[in-house]
């Protein structure tokens, strides 16, 4: 599984990037989070739902929920962009 960070209505989006397509991950499944920070920091709770949601999305099972976006038409941003508050608290 491929996680993207991509600039959507000018906030981070973190999405799953399968066969050239990203997948929102709080649109595949409502339990994931929309930004990656939140991910890695609930990791063991969140990578089996997405890789529960990826199968799904391969095997063309989720439906029409997911809100995609072709990523050659995505502004691909950092993995895990670097926050206000993020820096914030590293500077503590």
């Amino acid at each position: 599984m491929k996680l993207v960070t991509y600039l959507k209505d000018n906030h981070p989006q973190l999405a799953m990037l399968i066969d050239g397509v990203l997948y929102d991950t709080d649109t595949v499944n409502q339990e994931l989070p929309s930004n990656m920070a939140m991910f890695l920091n609930y990791w063991d709770e969140f990578m089996p739902i997405a890789i529960a949601a990826e199968k799904q999305i391969k095997e063309g099972t989720l439906g029409k929920r997911a809100v995609n976006t072709p990523y050659n038409e995505a502004e691909i941003m950092a993995p895990v962009p670097f926050s206000y508050q993020l820096q914030r608290w590293l500077c503590l």
